[in-house]
């Protein structure tokens, strides 16, 4: 297990295979491709980032493998950009690498050393928890694309960040050993639209 330091300042120590993982997952370059969208969250809705990465990549390529396999649907819904829901995997990949820096400016700070190629802590921290709430925000997107589609089921489709059922589930169906159902027929799936619209909100729910 992880050893997990103090506030959100802090850093949450990976074990070796875990580090590992999360620098074969991150990337610079999807880092600076969605830096000005991260940079342009609004502070007030920053959320503090404790998430595994690499699970949380799992999750989100299942849930937009799942969506896009619907993508003709999509259309007939408002305001949905289909590239920016295929490219979540990808922003996962620059939150790896907004997560590896994070702890490398931790890690400088706790022996006092300063490196001019890493942000400050503070700057490091912010920037990590800017890359997780712009995911949380795109993610909510595709997740009520997902509840369109599949009505009560989204949640085995389109699993919730960091829910460790829905990731078993993903990871299970993928070595064969779990079965998807197959979406509701039509009336049934429109009366579990109806269900969703609260969640959903107007724009989804009134089509």
């Amino acid at each position: 297990m992880p050893e997990t330091v103090g506030d959100n300042s802090a850093a949450v120590i990976p074990t070796p295979d875990e580090r590992a993982k999360l620098e074969r997952l991150s990337s610079k370059e999807a880092y600076d491709a969605f830096l000005l969208a991260a940079r342009a969250v609004e502070v007030n809705t920053l959320q503090e980032c404790k998430a595994n990465a690499v699970l949380v990549h799992d999750t989100v390529t299942r849930g937009v493998e799942a969506v896009l396999s619907h993508e003709a649907e999509l259309g007939q819904l408002p305001d949905v950009d289909v590239e920016e829901l295929r490219s979540l995997p990808w922003l996962v990949q620059g939150l790896a690498f907004a997560i590896l820096q994070q702890q490398r400016s931790w890690s400088a700070a706790g022996r006092g050393s300063a490196d001019g190629a890493l942000p400050s802590l503070a700057e490091a921290t912010e920037l990590r928890d800017r890359f997780w709430t712009l995911l949380l925000q795109r993610h909510d997107a595709l997740w009520r694309c997902g509840a369109w589609i599949y009505g009560q089921e989204v949640d085995s489709q389109v699993p919730p960040l960091q829910a460790r059922r829905g990731w078993e589930a993903a990871v299970g169906q993928r070595n064969g050993t779990s079965s998807s159902s197959e979406p509701d027929s039509s009336p049934v799936r429109h009366r579990r639209r109806e269900r969703f619209a609260i969640r959903i909100g107007p724009d989804l729910s009134r089509l």
